[in-house]
């Protein structure tokens, strides 16, 4: 199986209210990765919760050294990136680690660049979690 992975830091737990902050990504097949550090302050409508920063270390600071970009780049960026992974392997799986969290954060961030979804035509049982095996394992009582 090809796999992307995918990951967020956000400024919160609530797409559309929280700022996306970061995409990182890699694929199974090459070794291409993806980093996308995108700047709060081009999300003039989204916040960054003091927990959130506690958790994945935002500051301002911290992510214009890291390359941040406005959020409309980082967008093309990633989107461009998924595109390319997925036309030389189209059968690939994007794998997140906390699917819940982070497909409604990447599918906000194309709404917000006028795109209907982040990866246009990508079937929606391509996407996986990564806790889906651990999931199962807590739901049969074999994980406290």
């Amino acid at each position: 199986m090809n796999v992307i992975a995918l990951d967020t830091e956000t400024g919160g737990l609530v797409a559309g209210e929280n700022a996306l902050l970061s995409v990182g990504g890699c694929c199974s097949w090459n070794g291409s990765a993806l980093e996308a550090y995108i700047t709060a302050e081009s999300q003039p409508s989204l916040s960054v919760e003091p927990a959130a920063s506690k958790v994945n270390g935002y500051s301002l600071q911290i992510w214009k050294k890291r390359g941040a970009r406005p959020v409309a780049d980082a967008f093309r960026d990633v989107a461009d990136w998924i595109g390319a992974r997925l036309q030389e392997q189209p059968d690939a799986v994007i794998v997140c680690h906390n699917l819940v969290h982070d497909l409604p954060f990447l599918r906000a961030l194309a709404r917000a660049n006028g795109h209907d979804d982040l990866c246009a035509g990508l079937h929606r049982y391509a996407w996986r979690c990564s806790q889906q095996r651990l999931i199962g394992l807590i739901d049969s009582g074999r994980v406290p």
